[in-house]
């Protein structure tokens, strides 16, 4: 009994002891987290289970500051003090502040204010305020070109507002991940610092010259071809071309020296009857360049139109004088 007693009143016993405290409650805040996150997505939120996770997360928030401080005093009578310290508390917080607005706009307006839920701590008044309304689309890794725009939209509303902390950024960042790209990261440990982290993964992954350049070039070799030539048909044809081209010369490209071989890939997806035109058209004593190739595309789009406007016409004229002959008859 008594070596029992000495091993309990040991430091190094404490501490250890301690730390797995502090490690129970972390796991319990990361399940509190994903429940909170799978509850945003619900058309019918449990509301009692929110309130429940609300009560025990309050519960261990206040067993946890007494353990990191206990803890501290630890520390200050042993010499092997490894523990690094983290920002369990202001997640928490966050996290509760999470909670309490899903709970509160399942209940409705007339439920915002009731006292059980209304706090006005200066940490619940900063992690409650209310983001900007604008949508953010979730990236799940399977499309590289998609990820600058993802990450743009996340950096203009979340990244860059200086009243959130970078855990709470964190919390916010892997909301709007998911597949490959969440997997990346959700291995971090929730501290401050695992926010940069964040970043730099999904930047050194997603965010690379070489992947894009050569995505859009392969978009570009496997263009849709032209088997019937429509205005429409060649005005898309046009677009997507351009766009690519354009996306390319914003990746470094030299996109204005590669005349001959863009030619050359786009005039094996027209329409038998364009490129004949085309090669009718153009002047055969210079090399042809790109740009004159489009307008050749566009202006045959042009025509298409003017054509079946033409047509349309004059069918309803016809139709008129049709029906005036008919008036006209005898009897």
């Amino acid at each position: 009994m008594a070596h029992k007693s000495a091993i309990s009143n040991d430091p190094a016993f404490q501490r250890t002891k301690l730390i797995a405290q502090i490690g129970q409650f972390k796991g319990q805040l990361t399940r509190a987290q994903k429940f909170a996150m799978e509850q945003q997505e619900q058309v019918l939120v449990d509301c009692e289970s929110i309130e429940l996770r609300i009560k025990g997360l309050q519960d261990s928030l206040v067993s946890y500051r007494s353990h990191k401080l206990s803890l501290q005093l630890l520390d200050d009578k042993i010499d092997d003090s490894n523990f690094e310290e983290d920002d369990l508390e202001e997640l928490c917080l966050f996290t509760i502040s999470s909670m309490k607005k899903i709970l509160n706009s399942a209940k409705g307006p007339e439920n915002h204010n009731s006292t059980i839920f209304k706090d006005t701590t200066p940490e619940y008044s900063a992690m409650t305020r209310k983001l900007p309304q604008l949508e953010i689309p979730y990236y799940d890794g399977k499309d590289v070109v998609q990820y600058k725009t993802f990450m743009d939209m996340f950096m203009a509303v979340i990244g860059g507002d200086t009243n959130l902390a970078p855990i709470q950024k964190l919390f916010y960042l892997r909301k709007y991940l998911k597949g490959d790209a969440l997997m990346l990261v959700e291995g971090l440990p929730l501290v401050n610092s695992s926010y940069d982290d964040a970043l730099r993964l999904l930047n050194n992954r997603y965010d690379n010259k070489c992947i894009l350049v050569t995505h859009h070039i392969n978009k570009l070799l496997d263009i849709q071809a032209i088997s019937k030539g429509t205005a429409q048909n060649l005005r898309q044809f046009v677009s997507s071309a351009r766009q690519l081209l354009g996306a390319l010369n914003g990746l470094g490209q030299k996109t204005e020296h590669w005349d001959m071989i863009v030619i050359t890939i786009l005039m094996r997806k027209l329409d038998s009857y364009s490129c004949r035109a085309y090669f009718t058209d153009r002047n055969q004593d210079a090399l042809p360049t790109l740009d004159d190739f489009f307008k050749f595309v566009e202006k045959r789009a042009l025509s298409f139109e003017e054509s079946q406007h033409s047509e349309a016409s004059n069918c309803y004229i016809w139709c008129q004088e049709f029906q005036f002959s008919r008036h006209a008859m005898p009897g």
